[in-house]
């Protein structure tokens, strides 16, 4: 989804912090890969990466592709999630992951531009490969939300 469309919200404010997701991964070829890591390569000015973390999609329930932390509007916490990050993620030949990459994303002042670029660094039988991906997540300041926990 985020490799072909664009995700965000237009009612951050600065100093909260979001949790965006890269493209799930899916290995289209017929052998095995080891994903080692995936990374935002467009960081516009206003925001700051400060982590990544792999989350297990069982766990969380899906896919959750931008999610304030603190487990704000009803999400589960991401900050709680257990992290995956150190183990690679293997996938066998046309295999979908039931892991995703996501950013640690704090809101700095006001966004110049969209989070982009998603890169995935991976191996496949003995060699290492780096592959990028088109992905748009949008954080802009606006109004805030309602909080109604």
């Amino acid at each position: 989804m985020q490799s072909t469309g664009r995700v965000g919200t237009e009612h951050a404010q600065v100093g909260e912090v979001f949790w965006a997701a890269l493209p799930l991964p899916n290995n289209t070829s017929g052998d095995s890969v080891e994903i080692e890591k995936a990374r935002f390569t467009e960081i516009p000015e206003g925001l700051k990466v400060g982590e990544y973390r792999v989350f297990d999609t069982e766990e969380v329930g899906g896919i959750y592709l931008l999610a304030y932390s603190g487990g704000k509007y009803g999400t589960k916490d991401p900050e709680k999630l257990t992290n995956y990050a150190g183990n690679s993620i293997h996938l066998k030949g046309r295999q979908e992951s039931d892991y995703y990459f996501a950013a640690k994303i704090t809101v700095t002042g006001p966004v110049h531009g969209d989070l982009g670029g998603c890169s995935f660094l991976y191996n496949q039988q003995g060699r290492e490969y780096k592959q990028k991906l088109p992905c748009q997540t949008a954080i802009r300041l606006g109004r805030p939300l309602p909080d109604n926990n």
